[in-house]
């Protein structure tokens, strides 16, 4: 026997000790003031060479921010098979998933770097957020998190502007779902484990997203003085989220609590209405709610941030809106305003339908890309909200699809992909079809569907979207052959291919494929150390095209050969075309027992979005009937019912409402 004999530990809450077993490899990590390791299973230490590099970055950025250096003793990082999270923050020892840490900096693409530096500065922020200063309890989980994704945002842009990672807005991911009656604060009571799950993603990206407003609101300075004096001061204790925003208000002069209760306490987010009469601006709000919904009234102190011009002057500047209605005075009148400067707003806002005309015509020339991003996703949010009818959206969409970025371009086609998942029917397919690839060919004509020596890494990014339009919806032939030929090179063991489109060709040439090219990428999967291909191969075989191939796909999901953690990756893609989508809800159904068995305990609540998650009311129903005589054993169900009944609901009502409108747009093109 061999005894160890571990060093004290510093007061360290029970849920950030950890310790890893297994056949390891491991590589050392230089440049840290601390000694660090990046650990493997065997077979694997090659591909930990990229995060081995960025980890002294990362820390370095983060000791500078925090103005305190990293707490703990040693920094080791392991790369954990079959890991049902992104990852963990234990002092000290901090796990991920395999296929964000490990990847081949030679072929990598772009996004997978950026998402391993993500989650690498997300992981480490915790270190100080959460482990050396830490929530008093559960309630408070959300700033946890909220504060690491900020911090992680913040510090990719910083150590790699190259990614452009500045550009993904995280309210855009979660706003949908906020402003839904279902949805709970994400400060609430804490009693059970499967409170703190509940909503997780949206503490994760409405936190960010507030403490952005937040840091704007006070400004950069004061929030980085706030952070550090709130680390200094509570070392190796517990906190409340009061205590932080104590610090904040302290620092900056201004009361951040009277405006982050506000955001924290209450779920949905103010809709703006925005109206400028010469010098004049008058901001009215209310809850956003989707149309049609009665919801009780809600007010909130919202930092709202203006940007306007008049010619070739263009100013921007910050008011705080604490009444229902407040007026302020611009420096001058304005030809046109936008009324979410830098998109760090979290509200939505409405302009007349002069004002929106004449932000339109001077959006491409004056708002920056992150701001006409936001602006095609508040437009979109206008049509739930029944501002804007189907055909307005589409042809504001339309506006976009020519941006000079690629990235908004790729925003306005994927909104444009969400309304026809709404709207499309058997008697409208193949005008979706068309308009879809129509809109999508001016960028195809612009970019081209190879990748082009020195181009710009955005373009290499918007690709796949491109590629998969031709071929999913113009069912391009030329295409097709080439994703097969592609997927073909890969499955053989070459790396000779687009990193950036190698997953979206799998996915192609399995949907076109047969069985044999089924069973060789399945064979691949099963030997393959490569995390990153064995996650591309799991999303592609997930659309398996066939009855019987999806069934023999579904049916491989229940082996040993698909491990917990990994079954969504597989039926993520069971929902592309109705009749597929159809075969998998009668799957789940039939094999409701052995699904349940297999997935982590976290993820069960889960099970009652296979069946009933889209726009068609039959399945809610059927889904209602099956999962409700469960809630006696299984309680989680409640809550998943309760926001797919909203959900379900109000894509039937907006179908109904608007479908008249998307049709004539429809005909008119």
């Amino acid at each position: 026997m061999t005894t160890h004999v571990f060093a004290e530990t510093k007061p360290l809450s029970s849920y950030l000790v950890a310790f890893a077993v297994g056949q390891f490899e491991e590589i050392p990590v230089s440049g840290m003031k601390v000694p660090g390791r990046v650990i493997t299973t065997k077979g694997k230490i090659e591909l930990a060479q990229y995060a081995a590099k960025q980890m002294p970055i990362v820390l370095s950025a983060l000791e500078e921010y925090f103005g305190v250096d990293y707490p703990y003793a040693k920094l080791d990082t392991v790369a954990v098979p079959e890991f049902p999270f992104g990852a963990m923050e234990n002092a000290g020892l901090i796990t991920y998933r395999e296929d964000i840490l490990l990847l081949d900096e030679a072929t990598a693409s772009q996004n997978s770097k950026e998402r391993a530096v993500s989650i690498i500065g997300h992981e480490l922020a915790h270190q100080w957020y959460g482990n050396l200063v830490t929530m008093q309890w559960w309630n408070d989980l959300w700033l946890n998190e909220a504060f690491a994704s900020w911090m992680a945002a913040k510090v990719t842009h910083q150590t790699h502007p190259e990614f452009e990672s500045n550009l993904s807005l995280s309210k855009n991911y979660v706003m949908a779902l906020d402003s839904r009656v279902s949805t709970k604060p994400i400060r609430k009571p804490i009693k059970t484990e499967a409170d703190i799950m509940d909503g997780l993603g949206l503490a994760y990206n409405k936190g960010e997203a507030v403490l952005d407003m937040v840091e704007n609101y006070i400004g950069v300075d004061a929030f980085n003085k706030g952070i550090r004096q709130y680390i200094k001061d509570h070392a190796y204790k517990n906190t409340e989220a009061d205590d932080l925003w104590n610090a904040l208000s302290k620092a900056s002069g201004k009361d951040v609590g009277e405006v982050l209760s506000t955001f924290i306490e209450q779920s949905s987010y103010p809709l703006i209405n925005v109206s400028v009469d010469g010098k004049r601006l008058t901001l009215n709000q209310q809850r956003f709610v989707t149309a049609g919904t009665d919801a009780p009234a809600q007010r909130w102190t919202v930092p709202v941030s203006i940007k306007y011009g008049k010619g070739n002057t263009v100013k921007q500047t910050t008011v705080l809106l604490e009444k229902d209605s407040q007026t302020f005075e611009l420096a001058f009148a304005p030809e046109w305003v936008y009324p979410d400067a830098d998109a760090m707003g979290y509200y939505r806002w409405l302009l007349d339908e002069i004002q929106m005309t004449q932000l339109l015509n001077n959006a491409k020339s004056k708002l920056s890309v992150r701001e006409r991003k936001a602006l095609v996703s508040a437009a979109d949010a206008l049509l739930d909200a029944g501002f804007v009818s189907g055909g307005e959206l589409l042809n504001i969409l339309g506006e976009f699809i020519d941006d000079p970025h690629p990235e908004v371009v790729s925003t306005a086609l994927g909104y444009s992909q969400s309304q026809k998942g709404t709207f499309i029917d058997e008697s409208n397919k193949q005008k979706w079809a068309k308009f879809i690839a129509a809109r999508a060919q001016s960028a195809i004509d612009k970019y081209g569907l190879e990748v082009k020596a020195g181009e710009n890494t955005a373009v290499s990014k918007l690709r796949p979207t491109l590629v998969q339009l031709l071929a999913f919806e113009a069912e391009d032939r030329a295409t097709i052959a080439t994703a097969t030929k592609e997927a073909k090179t890969y499955l053989s063991g070459s790396d000779k291919v687009d990193p950036y489109l190698i997953g979206t060709y799998l996915t192609i040439a399995i949907y076109n494929g047969d069985s044999r090219l089924l069973n060789q990428a399945k064979q691949v999967f099963e030997t393959t150390k490569d995390p990153l291909k064995r996650t591309r191969l799991m999303m592609a075989l997930g659309y398996a095209p066939t009855e019987e191939l999806q069934s023999d796909v579904l049916a491989y999901t229940l082996t040993d050969n698909i491990k917990a953690p990994d079954l969504r990756y597989i039926l993520a893609g069971q929902d592309y075309s109705k009749e597929r989508k159809q075969r998998f809800r009668n799957w789940v159904y039939a094999n409701y027992a052995e699904i349940k068995d297999k997935l982590p305990p976290f993820a069960v609540a889960n099970i009652p979005y296979y069946t009933g998650s889209g726009c068609e009311a039959d399945a809610l129903i059927k889904t209602e009937n099956f999962f409700k005589p469960k809630l006696a054993t299984t309680p989680e169900y409640g809550r998943t019912l309760a926001k797919l009944e909203e959900s379900v609901n109000n894509c039937v009502a907006l179908k109904q409402r608007e479908q008249a409108s998307v049709e004539a747009y429809l005909n008119r093109l």
